[in-house]
């Protein structure tokens, strides 16, 4: 984990992964909260489709010293999904995530046999200078 967060890209330099969705876990109403979140771009992820073929691109974010990520999900049927967002280290868990929208999320990280796990800790919105967390989610398991 160290290893991943530790290497710094010079100016537009990408770093490419393949990887594979071996499992993804929402809740109805995280589904729910996805399929809202279509109205700005569709930031979270849309199906459980699993095990799917997934690629990631890592990119500087010289504003915030964090990362650009862009996932491309494959899906069963259709084109896959693509989402964009900004990891930065930042607030109580040391890592956040901001998807659009001044949607974002507050993450957990875990490293399990080699491979790292993002767990959200909870969402909030950001409005202005105002963060307003979102109290229960994710809801409990």
């Amino acid at each position: 984990m160290r290893k991943r967060f530790s290497k710094r890209l010079a100016g537009q330099e990408s770093a490419v992964s393949e990887g594979e969705v071996i499992h993804t876990r929402m809740t109805g109403l995280g589904w729910c909260l996805a399929q809202l979140t279509r109205l700005i771009g569709a930031p979270l992820p849309l199906s459980r489709d699993a095990p799917v073929p997934a690629i990631v691109t890592v990119t500087e974010d010289p504003a915030t010293g964090g990362q650009f990520w862009s996932r491309h999900y494959n899906r069963r049927r259709g084109f896959p999904q693509v989402i964009h967002s900004s990891k930065r280290f930042a607030r109580p868990t040391g890592l956040e995530e901001d998807v659009g929208g001044g949607v974002g999320m507050a993450l957990t990280i875990h490293a399990q046999d080699g491979t790292l796990l993002f767990r959200s800790a909870h969402y909030f919105l950001t409005l202005g200078r105002h963060r307003l967390v979102l109290p229960g989610w994710p809801p409990a398991p």
